[in-house]
């Protein structure tokens, strides 16, 4: 499978037919409005995301609690002089580009950044891109059209943390484990999150990093019955890899 973001529209098309009818593009017009507001170039992959799906996203709410729509980013860059974004925009991380723009919650103003250098994603909150959320742009739209289809096929789940959490290869030892229960690892899969899945049941497999720092690892089981997760919880745990949270 390539992953491409053309391809990412076929796959959730697979997962729900009514997809590719929900999804906007913005026009060349509204494009050119925005560009006009950025101070970095506008990379090709984020382009083709808004022509594809920018001004709706077809209900996948890429970023939970921001935003992807043309409009919402318009809104981010135009308030820019009132000095938010301050630092995004001229100071150490302006080669972060805003592509999320949400309402206010407890931490502050939730916004998604990309990397321009990497293109890598990044959620911060008001100024600060601070928790690395996928390697790339169409690694984190796989991701969401499959866990919205997991989620709503599996009713039972558990959150899980490995017992050695300070060992930076504490998810290798997790993935091989479930490659030797009947578990194969997603193409999408990526440095932050890794998914494995069988006909029954997925797990996920979270590396999640706070800018400048270790970050955390989480685990989330996915079953088709509250049986099948405790089984595979059971296995982990009886290699030793795993502890409830």
């Amino acid at each position: 499978m390539s992953l491409t973001l053309e391809g990412f529209v076929t796959y959730a098309e697979s997962l729900d037919p009514s997809f590719p009818s929900r999804i906007i593009g913005a026009n060349q017009s509204e494009i050119r409005d925005l560009a006009s507001l950025v101070p970095i170039a506008i990379p090709e992959v984020y382009l083709r995301f808004l022509q594809l799906m920018g001004k709706s996203d077809g209900g996948m709410r890429f970023f939970r609690n921001a935003a992807t729509n043309i409009d919402a980013i318009v809104e981010a860059y135009s308030g820019h002089q009132d000095d938010y974004f301050e630092s995004v925009l001229r100071g150490d991380d302006r080669h972060m580009l805003i592509i999320a723009y949400g309402s206010e919650v407890s931490d502050g103003i939730c916004s998604g950044f990309l990397n321009t250098n990497n293109m890598e994603i990044f959620i911060g909150y008001d100024d600060l891109p601070e928790i690395f959320h996928a390697q790339s742009l169409i690694h984190l739209c796989y991701r969401t059209a499959f866990f919205r289809k997991v989620t709503a096929a599996f009713s039972s789940s558990m959150v899980c943390t490995p017992k050695k959490l300070k060992d930076p290869f504490a998810w290798v030892y997790v993935r091989d484990a479930l490659i030797t229960m009947g578990f194969f690892e997603e193409e999408f899969s990526d440095t932050c999150y890794r998914v494995l899945r069988r006909e029954d049941a997925a797990v996920s497999l979270s590396q999640i990093d706070m800018v400048g720092t270790w970050g955390h690892f989480g685990i989330l089981i996915l079953g088709g019955s509250q049986n099948t997760v405790f089984q595979i919880y059971s296995e982990l745990g009886w290699q030793g890899l795993l502890m409830l949270v």
